[in-house]
């Protein structure tokens, strides 16, 4: 049984030349969460789920996973696995030699299972990587991610190039894969509303910082949408622009500035608008 790892970062910045990738990054993940990292493009989620899978050995802060400092845990075989939405073989590697070849360096893998997930997702045990398009070598190599079974299990947008269906059958398996093995898991995708309903926690990421973290349904609690005046919506703390449209105002507001009386003009967001809202430059009153 594999035993999942928490996450600690501390203070994490990372840079490339002038560019500010990371900044001043603290989060806590406990052991088992399936966790979100969302945000704009360039907001560093990237960055931060090959920061946590050990790839870049230079960063500032202190960043652990499972308790071992994130530019060591290649040193920890079955600890972490990052799929980039890349085939991990040769191009004349098939589903079965891929399955078989990682499970002899990753201690914890299921090659059965690995082909059993595959065959779910439309993959014949003999395709090779040659008759692959993009957006089914993505979702082939999350597949393998799944089954690889490391304590952290670490997906870099799984499901950029895939279509609808694709998606849901990805997270599908996922779930399913939680259910049966249960470790931590991080999705870094711009996909929102595929893994909304399996991700427990999540970290909101804008131009390299985090504009809200910690469990989903405590971050989503504390904004709603306000119909109202669009000068009083203007006067009161929001995200993003007062909407206008069609002679009615609304704007997205912390749930403690919603003046008393006005349930009836409230309305609850879901996590896509929410992270729009989050992530848009323009916030006025704080």
């Amino acid at each position: 049984m594999t035993t999942a790892a928490a996450l600690t970062l501390q203070d994490v910045g990372v840079r490339w030349g002038r560019t500010i990738a990371l900044d001043d990054i603290t989060v806590n993940v406990p052991a088992g969460s399936v966790v979100g990292v969302l945000g704009r493009a360039s907001a560093g989620r990237t960055t931060l789920v090959r920061l946590l899978a050990g790839r870049l050995p230079r960063y500032r802060g202190t960043a652990s996973v499972g308790g071992v400092e994130a530019s060591q845990v290649g040193d920890h075989p079955g600890l972490t696995y990052l799929s980039t939405g890349r085939w991990p073989g040769a191009t004349g590697a098939t589903v079965t030699s891929v399955a078989r070849d990682l499970a002899r360096v990753q201690p914890h893998a299921d090659p059965v299972r690995a082909i059993e997930l595959l065959g779910r997702l439309g993959f014949a045990p003999g395709t090779a990587l040659r008759h692959l398009s993009g957006a089914e070598q993505s979702i082939a190599s999350a597949c393998l991610a799944f089954a690889v079974r490391a304590r952290c299990t670490l997906l870099d947008e799984p499901d950029a190039v895939a279509d609808t269906s694709q998606r849901a059958r990805l997270a599908e398996a996922l779930a399913d894969e939680h259910g049966r093995q249960p470790r931590t898991w991080v999705i870094a995708t711009d996909h929102i509303a595929t893994w909304e309903g399996l991700v427990d926690r999540v970290i909101v990421l804008s131009a390299g910082r985090v504009v809200a973290a910690g469990p989903l349904e405590e971050v989503r609690a504390g904004w709603v949408r306000l119909d109202g005046d669009f000068d009083a919506l203007v006067a009161m703390p929001h995200l993003g622009p007062v909407d206008r449209r069609d002679g009615h105002s609304s704007a997205v507001v912390p749930v403690a500035a919603v003046p008393p009386g006005a349930h009836r003009r409230v309305h609850s967001l879901g996590l896509d608008d929410l992270v729009t809202a989050l992530t848009d430059t323009h916030w006025e009153g704080r």
